[in-house]
């Protein structure tokens, strides 16, 4: 069922787009054990729920920030 509706978020937004957050399927499964299974986390699970967030978020901004300094670069 979540392939699904990966699939047609890919279609949505595109392949580059949505590459990423392929990532943060770790730290759906660790959140889905809290919630479900009543599991503890440690502090090393958190930091790296963190970081695969972060990272993440940097990977699909800054291609934008970049796309955008070009096309400013152009207009001058």
């Amino acid at each position: 069922m979540d392939g699904r509706f990966w699939n047609e978020g890919v279609k949505i937004v595109g392949a580059g787009s949505a590459a990423p957050y392929i990532n943060l399927l770790p730290v759906w499964t660790v959140l889905l054990g809290i919630l479900v299974l009543h599991e503890q986390i440690s502090a090393i699970t958190l930091a790296g729920g963190v970081v695969t967030i972060l990272g993440a978020v940097l990977a699909s901004v800054a291609p934008r920030k970049l796309q955008m300094k070009k096309q400013n670069a152009k207009s001058f």
